[in-house]
């Protein structure tokens, strides 16, 4: 999971990085108009990113402890450690993974992964 937040934030320090300068440099000549559409377009890679970001934790928690998705499901028995691209196939199904909002994330999470493993059961602060 470590792996997981670390490519996260590389990723995000990177837009951060990328839009500073769009931002203060004036040599790039670039209008107040297109700079505001540069950081427009990067509303939807920063949305997209954090999605990405969000699938590839859900997966990390389901790859540790499968044990809490089987007993949804009604499975008797399911390998406790399943490989990634497996616990993917298990999350994604043949489609799109989707929440209306963060509640729903957890409410789901809470279904499907063991307690130690929920990114959203462990208070911080």
């Amino acid at each position: 999971m470590e792996n997981t937040f670390g490519i996260f934030a590389l990723r995000m320090d990177s837009y951060y990085q990328f839009l500073q300068k769009v931002y203060f440099e004036d040599e790039m000549k670039l209008h107040k108009a297109e700079k505001s559409e540069i950081f427009e377009a990067f509303v939807l890679k920063v949305h997209v990113t954090w999605e990405k970001f969000v699938i590839r934790l859900l997966v990390d928690c389901l790859n540790r402890d499968s044990s809490q998705y089987a007993e949804y499901l009604g499975f008797k028995k399911l390998k406790k450690h399943l490989p990634r691209n497996q616990c993917e196939g298990m999350l994604l199904g043949l489609g799109y993974l989707s929440f209306r909002d963060v509640s729903d994330i957890q409410t789901k999470a809470k279904k499907v992964f063991v307690t130690q493993y929920n990114p959203f059961s462990h208070k911080i602060l």
